[in-house]
C-alpha cells in the first residue's frame, strides 16, 4: 500500500466533514436492472450507485483497508470450483496481483487498522463440514494475494457473520444472517449479543460502519416468496445501541452487494475535479513527445469553477507498481482548457503517466494512461526452419511484425543472432537476411541439433525461437532400438508409397505396442523405415537383427531389408540383405531375422525395412526391435588379405590407416605380421 494503513481512521472522519452524505463502497453482481457487475460507490441517501471498475467483483468476500481494495471472486461451474484473491489501487483500480485460495472464502471481510489484520467469517478448508462449520479468523494484508494466503484461526461458529465491521473505538461487530446483532472479541471469538435486528437474510450479504457516527451499514436480500414478492436488495441502518433497524431504500435491479466498506473521497469538495481525456504523442522511437489533457471546468464536487489550475506530469515504470512516480513537467493553466505538455524519457520502456491537478484547496485525483515509449522489444521470429544438405545447415525463418508492448519496432533495421544447440555455438550474428547457410557440425558421434534464433531491434533482443531438430553424425556400432518412446521413433526416416505419397496410412509409432507399425489397409504396402546413420568399418561382418510380428497368424505380412549410405529408395537399392519375406507371429508375439552385412569402404551407413504388403490383405506389421553388432572375426589369421599392406589394433579390428602413438599390427602380403610402435 502506498498509503499508510494507520491514516484509514483520519481519512474516513475528513470524508464525514467535507461531505454531508455517508457514501458506501461496495461490489454489486445479479442486476435485474441491467448494470454490469463490478465495484459501485452507493449513496446511503437514495438508490444511487457510480460504477468505479468492473474489475473487482467480491462473491468470495471483499474488504477496503486504507486505499486497497481486497476481494476474492469465487466461482462454481458444473461442480468446478474457481477462487481468486484481488488487491486494487482505490485510485487508479489498478489490479496489485491476484491468486487463487480456497481457504480465504469469505461471508464477510473486516479491516482492523490497529492491528493491520483483515478479519472474517471463512468456509472451513475442511470440505466434510461445509455450510455446517465457520472458522473466524484473521489474514494479514500483505498475505491476501500470495501463493501462501491462509487464515490464521481463532476459533470455529456454527452462526454465519452476514456483516462485519470495526466501530471507532476499535470494537468488531457482526450480524448475522439470521439478524443478531454481536459484539465479538476479536483475539478469542467470544461473543455477546446485543439485540436481534429482526433482519433475516436468503442470500450472503454485507455491512460497513460509518466511524464517524457509528452506523451500521446493511444490505438485506430477499428471495421471491420469502418476505417479499420479488427478489428484493435492500439498505437498512442498524444502531450498534440497541440493534433498531431502519430501512432506507430498495435498489431497483435487487443487486447483490458483497465486501461493502465507507467510501473515501479522493480529493476535497473544492479540489479540481480530475484531468480527462489523456493523450499521448510519440514519433516512431523518438523518446520526446507530449502528454495533452483535459482541465475540467468543475471542482471535485461538481460546482463550476474558473481561475488558475496548477498541474503536475509525472511517470514510473508500468510495470513496477511499487516505484514512486518521478516528476516530468509542471505548469500553470485554467479551468476548462485543454494543455499539451512537451516530455522526454530517460530510455526506452513502458511508462505509467501521472497527471494531478491542484488549487488551494488542494490536489485533484490523478488520472493514468500508459504506453511503451521507444524502440521496443520485437516478437520472437517465427516458422524458423533447419535443413541440413551435403555438408551445410540452412536456417530461415519469418521476420517478427509486432512487438512485447505494441512500441515502435524498425522492421527494415532488424538484425539477428543465430545460436546452435546444443554446443551454443553462435553462428551467425548481425544478419540483415530471414536466411543463413552455415557449415554443417561434423560430430564424433550421433547428435540432435537445433537453431535459436535471435530478433534485435536496435538492442531490444527478443526471447528466441527454436528450428526443428536435425540429426547429424552417426551412430557408433552396437546400436540397438527397441522403440520404447516415440523419441526414439522419431529418429528414423520413413519414405511413404512413391504412388500414393499423401496416403494417411505408412510407417508410424505405435505407443500401445511400443514399436513401429506399418497399417495395410487398401493400398499396396511400398513404405521404408530407414535407421539413422550408423558408421561401419570396411571389411567388417555386421549383424542385423529384427523383431517383428503381425496381426494375423494366419496371412503373412510381408517386408525385405537393405541397406545403403544414404536413407532413401536410391540409397536403399545398394545392397539388398533380405528378399522378400513374411511374417506370421501374431502380436505381441513375434519373429527374430538375422542378416549380415560386410561393407567394402568404411563409412556411414543406413539399414531399411521395406514394407510389401499386398493391399487388402489386412497384415499390419510390427517392429518391436532392431539392432546392429560387430560379429568380425578378431583373429589376424582369419582374415582374408585385401590389400597389400593392413592395419589392425591390437585387438584385432582392421584400421583405416596406422594410428600415431599406438600399438598397431602391421600385415603385408606373404602372411608377414609385424608389431609396431610408429
Amino acid at each position: 500500500m502506498r498509503k499508510s494503513l494507520l491514516l484509514l481512521g483520519a481519512l474516513l472522519a475528513s470524508a464525514t466533514a467535507l461531505h454531508a452524505e455517508t457514501q458506501l463502497i461496495g461490489c454489486m453482481y445479479g442486476s435485474s436492472a441491467g448494470n454490469k457487475s463490478g465495484i459501485y460507490k452507493i449513496s446511503t441517501t437514495s438508490p444511487t450507485i457510480t460504477m468505479l471498475s468492473d474489475k473487482p467483483q467480491a462473491t468470495g468476500g471483499g474488504v477496503l483497508a486504507g486505499d486497497t481494495y481486497y476481494c476474492q471472486w469465487y466461482l462454481s461451474i458444473m461442480g468446478s470450483e474457481v477462487w481468486s484473491n484481488m488487491a486494487f489501487d482505490t485510485e487508479t483500480w489498478e489490479m496489485q496481483g491476484a491468486v487463487g485460495a480456497r481457504d480465504t472464502w469469505a461471508f464477510d471481510l473486516a479491516y482492523d487498522d490497529s492491528t493491520d489484520r483483515i478479519y472474517g467469517c471463512f468456509h472451513d478448508p475442511d470440505e466434510n463440514y461445509e455450510g455446517q462449520r465457520l472458522v473466524f479468523g484473521w489474514i494479514k494484508p500483505q498475505d491476501y494475494i500470495t501463493d501462501y494466503a491462509t487464515v490464521n484461526p481463532v476459533c470455529d461458529v456454527f452462526v454465519n457473520y452476514a456483516g462485519m465491521d470495526f466501530d471507532s473505538t476499535g470494537q468488531l461487530w457482526a450480524i448475522s444472517r439470521e439478524g443478531l446483532l454481536l459484539k465479538i472479541d476479536k483475539e478469542t471469538g467470544a461473543t455477546t449479543l446485543v439485540a436481534s435486528t429482526g433482519l433475516v437474510s436468503d442470500y450472503n450479504t454485507t455491512a460497513a460502519i460509518d466511524r464517524a457516527t457509528d452506523t451500521m451499514y446493511y444490505f438485506l436480500q430477499l428471495k421471491a416468496g420469502s418476505g417479499a414478492t420479488v427478489d428484493q436488495t435492500s439498505l437498512y441502518t442498524i444502531s450498534l445501541a440497541d440493534g433498531t433497524a431502519t430501512k432506507v431504500y430498495d435498489l431497483p435491479g435487487a443487486e447483490a452487494v458483497q465486501g461493502l466498506g465507507i467510501f473515501v473521497p479522493l480529493a476535497e469538495d473544492k479540489a479540481p475535479a480530475a484531468p480527462a481525456d489523456l493523450a499521448l504523442s510519440f514519433t516512431d522511437a523518438a523518446l520526446n513527445g507530449s502528454i495533452s489533457f483535459s482541465v475540467p471546468a468543475n471542482t471535485y464536487d461538481g460546482a463550476t469553477a474558473a481561475g488558475n489550475v496548477d498541474y503536475k506530469v509525472a511517470y514510473r515504470p508500468y510495470e513496477d507498481e511499487m516505484a514512486e512516480y518521478r516528476q516530468l513537467a509542471t505548469g500553470i493553466t485554467t479551468f476548462g482548457t485543454r494543455v499539451d505538455v512537451p516530455v522526454t524519457l530517460p530510455g526506452n520502456g513502458w511508462y505509467s503517466f501521472s497527471v494531478t491537478l491542484g488549487n488551494a484547496t488542494g490536489d485533484s485525483p490523478r488520472t493514468l494512461i500508459d504506453k511503451y515509449v521507444g524502440y521496443d522489444t520485437p516478437l520472437s521470429p517465427s516458422e524458423v526452419t533447419a535443413t541440413v544438405d551435403g555438408e551445410n545447415v540452412t536456417v530461415s525463418w519469418t521476420a517478427p511484425t509486432k512487438t512485447l508492448h505494441n512500441g515502435y519496432l524498425d522492421a527494415e533495421a532488424l538484425t539477428y543472432k543465430v545460436v546452435r544447440m546444443p554446443d551454443e555455438v553462435t553462428v551467425g550474428e548481425n544478419l540483415t537476411a530471414s536466411t543463413l547457410t552455415t557449415p554443417a557440425p561434423t560430430p564424433s558421434e550421433r547428435t540432435h541439433y537445433t537453431y535459436n534464433v535471435y530478433a534485435d531491434n536496435h538492442g531490444m533482443t527478443s526471447a528466441h525461437s527454436a528450428s526443428n531438430t536435425l540429426a547429424i553424425g552417426a551412430y557408433a556400432v552396437p546400436f540397438q532400438c527397441d522403440f520404447l518412446t516415440e523419441d526414439e521413433f522419431s529418429d528414423f526416416t520413413v519414405l511413404r508409397k512413391v504412388a500414393y505419397p499423401d496416403f494417411i496410412y505408412t510407417w508410424e509409432y505405435n505407443n500401445g505396442a511400443k514399436g513401429a507399425k506399418l497399417s495395410n489397409t487398401i493400398r499396396d504396402d511400398d513404405d521404408w523405415l530407414i535407421t539413422p546413420g550408423l558408421a561401419l568399418e570396411a571389411g567388417h561382418t555386421y549383424e542385423l537383427t529384427l523383431e517383428i510380428g503381425n496381426n494375423d497368424a494366419n496371412n503373412p505380412g510381408k517386408f525385405e531389408v537393405s541397406c545403403g549410405t544414404e536413407p532413401t529408395r536410391e540409397g536403399m537399392a545398394q545392397h539388398t540383405l533380405m528378399a522378400e519375406t513374411g511374417v506370421t507371429a501374431k502380436r505381441p508375439a513375434f519373429e527374430t531375422f538375422t542378416v549380415t552385412f560386410t561393407p567394402e569402404t568404411s563409412g556411414t551407413y543406413h539399414f531399411g525395412v521395406h514394407g510389401v504388403t499386398p493391399a487388402r490383405s489386412w497384415d499390419d506389421l510390427f517392429l518391436y526391435s532392431i539392432g546392429v553388432k560387430d560379429n568380425t572375426e578378431t583373429s589376424v589369421n582369419g582374415i582374408i588379405l585385401d590389400t597389400e599392406t593392413e592395419y589392425y589394433s591390437i585387438d584385432g579390428r582392421r584400421l583405416s590407416e596406422a594410428q600415431a602413438h599406438s600399438l598397431v599390427i602391421v600385415r603385408r602380403a606373404g602372411k608377414v605380421y609385424k608389431i609396431i610402435r610408429p
